[in-house]
């Protein structure tokens, strides 16, 4: 190929690069999603370990755990200012893997707070749990988070109601109102109703809080589930914002 053809193509190679990179990225998650065994995420929560802010140790810290909602969760540090956020977003992970990880999810931290945004990845592939069976799994998350001598409170929120995934939305209704039943009973435990306040009249996502895919929070929606967390944290624990 001549040099002229080759300029010719090299907007559509540069352009073709980034689209690759993001194909060979899907695939890699997918495959970690599809192996039974959470061991598949231990190097990505190093890496997400490896990349916490010098605060991450403070005895205050909110330790935010999750999938990919977690991940990408943005402004969640300048809502709860001045308490230290440690965002423990690991890929696709379920329930299960975090239970299974919660050594090294924690490790080196002394956090006063752990908020848990279950991925939608129980609902289907290898996991596909019906909602007492998740239910049971954020039981025993909790379970395990409590034997940390620091914590003085677990914020739960429901998997979210996405607008691409409608077939999740009675296993979303079903479990939110078995974690709140359960969670009536534990006094460290609350349950943050963000799926109502994400959409409308109908009950329905509202689709101004998400991504054009229907399957990712925007910027407003991320900004709805800060705030949600600040406010009833602010009501537990007032001076911690003084």
């Amino acid at each position: 190929m001549n040099r002229d053809k080759l300029l010719n193509y090299l907007p559509i190679i540069l352009l073709l690069v980034p689209l690759m990179h993001l194909a060979g990225k899907a695939v890699v998650d997918t495959h970690q999603l599809l192996q039974p065994s959470p061991e598949v995420w231990r190097d990505k929560l190093e890496r997400v370990r490896r990349n916490d802010a010098p605060y991450a140790t403070t005895q205050h810290s909110v330790v935010v755990a999750g999938g990919r909602q977690v991940v990408h969760w943005t402004g969640l540090e300048e809502t709860l200012a001045p308490l230290p956020v440690v965002n423990r977003g690991v890929g696709s992970a379920t329930v299960d893997d975090l239970t299974y990880l919660i050594e090294a999810l924690l490790e080196d931290l002394k956090p006063r707070i752990v908020v848990l945004l279950p991925d939608r990845s129980n609902f289907h592939l290898r996991q596909n749990k019906r909602p007492i069976e998740l239910l049971n799994d954020i039981q025993e998350f909790t379970q395990q988070v409590m034997t940390n001598d620091s914590i003085a409170h677990i914020y739960l929120y429901p998997p979210l109601n996405l607008p691409a995934q409608p077939q999740y939305y009675q296993r979303t209704k079903e479990l939110t109102e078995k974690l709140i039943s359960w969670a009536d009973t534990q006094p460290h435990i609350t349950v943050l109703r963000s799926n109502s306040l994400l959409a409308r009249v109908n009950k329905q996502p509202n689709p101004r809080y998400f991504h054009s895919n229907g399957t990712q929070l925007n910027n407003q929606g991320y900004l709805i589930l800060s705030f949600i967390l600040r406010q009833q944290i602010k009501q537990d624990f007032p001076n911690w914002f003084e």
